[in-house]
């Protein structure tokens, strides 16, 4: 529980968005060991694996957009990014 906080935290309060991707990745790691917590039910692991799955998938589509960010505007720095996006 103490990792959920902090991973909350480190996204509320991340100036990067490879701190960002960091914290949701962590946050996500202790949400797969709060879902497949019941080995003895299948569904728990079956969720569990499956949360895994379309994770993986959604951090690829994630890591591929911050590349494109970066490929752009050259910084992943969240307050950079909003003034290049402003201007």
């Amino acid at each position: 529980m103490v990792l959920v906080l902090v991973s909350y935290f480190g996204v509320i309060f991340a100036h990067d968005l490879s701190l960002f991707y960091l914290f949701v990745e962590i946050q996500s790691l202790s949400f797969y060991t709060l879902c497949g917590l019941d080995r003895c039910s299948d569904f728990a692991v079956e969720a569990a694996l499956r949360y895994f799955i379309l994770s993986a998938s959604v951090s690829c589509c994630l890591l591929f957009a911050f590349s494109v960010f970066y490929t752009i505007y050259g910084t992943l720095n969240l307050t950079d990014l909003a003034l290049c996006l402003v201007f």
